[in-house]
């Protein structure tokens, strides 16, 4: 697009100078948009294009993602580098200018920085996840009771629990055997002593 954009200015250029400045600087801003997208540094396509690549040499997407995400964080500390500098020169010279641009260029390197540790932390996870069986992740144990139970019951079983500290907090709630959600202590502290024979849990069950 960019470069249909700016071969039109050729032709259009003697016709209307206005609209020829203004296919060049559009032009311009998408050419400049694809060289910025092409830097390879995940997430930027050039990033995506340098893990595939990787990917497809060693067939390890893990160390597809580790070169890019290498590459963004060099890239990310030199801009990080020209940032400072071009920020010390405005502010040796008073240039407003300069101190504008530089920490512009400081604030994208930083960004780099943060999008390759992003990327880092989500292989991670994702690996984790891979070696992560469900059994491993369901090892609490729970009571049920009906929703038509009262408080006084909640409260039985809570006793109960912090007798036996291998029951955890969790009480679901059931109707006629199909989960319906659970029950909190809220509804115990909410509730006085009082009327806890009188309310059942179905009134305090979150979905």
């Amino acid at each position: 697009f960019a470069i249909l954009l700016l071969s039109s200015v050729q032709f259009l250029g003697g016709i209307n100078p206005i609209f020829a400045y203004l296919l060049t600087q559009v032009g311009g801003l998408n050419l400049l948009l694809v060289m910025f997208n092409l830097i390879p540094a995940l997430p930027l396509d050039g990033g995506v294009i340098l893990k595939s690549i990787v990917w497809n040499f060693t067939g390890d997407l893990e160390k597809g993602v580790k070169v890019s995400s290498a590459s963004g964080r060099f890239i990310s500390i030199l801009v990080m580098i020209y940032g400072s500098w071009v920020l010390f020169e405005g502010f040796k010279f008073e240039i407003v200018a300069k101190v504008f641009n530089g920490f512009i260029l400081f604030l994208f390197g930083w960004f780099g920085l943060l999008v390759s540790r992003s990327q880092k932390q989500s292989l991670t996870f994702k690996r984790i996840l891979q070696e992560l069986k469900v059994k491993d992740a369901c090892n609490r144990r729970y009571r049920v009771l009906e929703e038509d139970q009262s408080l006084r019951r909640l409260s039985q079983i809570r006793m109960s629990s912090n007798e036996d500290k291998g029951i955890s907090d969790w009480v679901l709630i059931c109707r006629s055997g199909r989960w319906i959600g659970y029950v909190t202590d809220e509804a115990l502290k909410e509730t006085p002593v009082q009327f806890w024979d009188k309310h059942i849990v179905g009134d305090y069950l979150h979905p």
